[in-house]
């Protein structure tokens, strides 16, 4: 008899800990999939001098936590790049997740703001409409992943206009852009959660 209540001891031990099982497998899940998204918002979005590429970052409930990017200059450096393993989360921030609803990460993009003074990352996504030149960051992409999106039109754009609506004036001249007109939002609204989901299920299956 004891040695039954030894063996139902331990089994009740594994029942107590299959909450902390199953905060593992969905901090797992959640942390890879803010790392792929981050890592699609680089790839989709406009790539000029590539600060707003690395501008992105996944803040989490306790601080120091996070992953953030170079904030430099330059070609994309992903969460999956940079050697970091990404932003880090502890089992209780996991367990108030699941048992309170809290955010466990949270994206958004601090790039800097342009020489107006105004916050490149509302052009960027498409969120609000401005005045592009090549006054301040250039006439051509400097980075390669930038140089591989740029598309142009021979006329300018409307003053103002959104980033993306290339060639939508009648003054000729030169318009262009690294990414497609909205972007961002195509990407959230299309694409995102398809990408969640697969990227849960490599997680849990170990492949990723």
């Amino acid at each position: 008899m004891a040695g039954f209540l030894g063996s139902l001891g331990k089994k009740w031990q594994q029942i107590e800990n299959i909450d902390k099982t199953i905060a593992a497998y969905f901090l797992s899940g959640a942390q890879g999939s803010a790392m792929q998204v981050v890592a699609d918002l680089q790839k989709q979005g406009p790539s000029w001098t590539g600060k707003f590429s690395n501008s992105w970052q996944i803040e989490t409930k306790t601080p120091g936590l996070e992953w953030r990017g170079t904030m430099e200059e330059g070609e994309p450096v992903s969460p999956f790049d940079d050697g970091s393993g990404g932003p880090k989360v502890t089992m209780r921030d996991a367990r108030d997740v699941l048992e309170k609803g809290k955010i466990a990460f949270r994206i958004s993009n601090v790039s800097p703001r342009n020489n107006n003074g105004q916050e490149y990352a509302e052009f960027a996504t498409d969120r609000k409409e401005g005045v592009f030149g090549g006054q301040w960051a250039g006439s051509e992409p400097k980075t390669q992943h930038g140089q591989n999106k740029w598309q142009s039109r021979k006329t300018k754009r409307n003053i103002p206009d959104m980033r993306g609506n290339i060639g939508s004036g009648t003054e000729e001249g030169f318009s262009s852009r690294t990414a497609r007109e909205d972007w961002f939002d195509r990407y959230i609204n299309e694409e995102m959660t398809d990408t969640i989901k697969k990227t849960v299920n490599l997680r849990l299956k170990g492949k990723l």
